[in-house]
């Protein structure tokens, strides 16, 4: 299992976040995909998925899970397309694809901040990470590899809170709301 996915200069990770994803038989031939894509690549696995809100602390988890279901509630699943694959250095030394601007996936996150009286601590750069990963050179062969996953639509259909303290490999799923 891969560590130290977290730059050298950055503060590991704290809180929760707020993922987009989907659930079951949604995107069969994508995450086959990228689960090879992540064993080719040395990263560890995790559920694709693109991040609404990060770095969420000091809020109770009663009230975030509660905001969840809200959401899921009001909303049917949706699908997301990509127009890009880059290699960030960030929070964590990934490779991800860019999500094409959307005004609904913007929408659902100006509401969820609203919901929750939180204001995030940096512009919102909507991604779908494929690989983290410790070396340069793992993923600038995900970004080529990952190049034919542009084309790709992502239906999401869940919206679930993730305990996102640490290395990747330590995160888990507090909970998963399905959207109508």
């Amino acid at each position: 299992m891969v560590s130290n996915t977290i730059p050298k200069n950055s503060k590991p990770p704290k809180g929760y976040s707020i993922w987009l994803h989907g659930g079951g038989s949604d995107n069969l031939a994508f995450n086959e995909t990228l689960k090879q894509l992540q064993q080719t690549c040395h990263s560890p696995e995790f559920i694709p998925h693109v991040t609404l809100l990060g770095q969420v602390e000091n809020i109770p988890v009663k009230t975030l899970k509660a905001a969840l279901g809200t959401l899921a509630a009001k909303y049917h699943r949706f699908d997301l397309l990509f127009n890009k694959v880059e290699v960030q250095d960030d929070y964590f030394r990934v490779c991800c694809l860019k999500v094409q601007k959307n005004a609904f996936l913007s929408h659902l996150r100006e509401e969820m901040t609203a919901i929750l009286k939180f204001k995030p601590d940096k512009a919102y750069k909507a991604h779908l990470s494929l690989v983290y990963g410790k070396n340069m050179k793992d993923l600038q062969t995900a970004r080529l590899q990952g190049a034919e996953l542009v084309k790709e639509k992502f239906l999401v259909s869940q919206i679930s809170l993730i305990k996102t303290a640490g290395e990747v490999n330590r995160w888990t799923k507090e909970c998963s709301c399905v959207f109508q």
